[in-house]
């Protein structure tokens, strides 16, 4: 009787680690998707809500401004 005394103890410290692991492995999961999240709705903000600023040095000179 000892003996699976033991073991069951074992086996429910083994089922705890894993336990415990899986919802560590869920938990960096989430982090990954909070983190992916804000960088997609950064670039969506940044493309549709951001003002370009025009380049200094850059004035109206028509289709030939002599750069080529």
């Amino acid at each position: 009787m000892a003996n699976y005394s033991i073991g069951f103890h074992e086996w429910i410290s083994l089922h705890y680690f894993i336990n415990c692991l899986s919802s560590f492995k869920i938990m960096i999961q989430e982090i990954l998707v909070y983190i992916t999240l804000a960088v997609a709705i950064g670039f969506l903000v940044k493309k549709f809500f951001w003002k370009k600023k025009p380049k200094k040095g850059n004035k109206s000179c028509g289709d030939d401004c002599g750069c080529h």
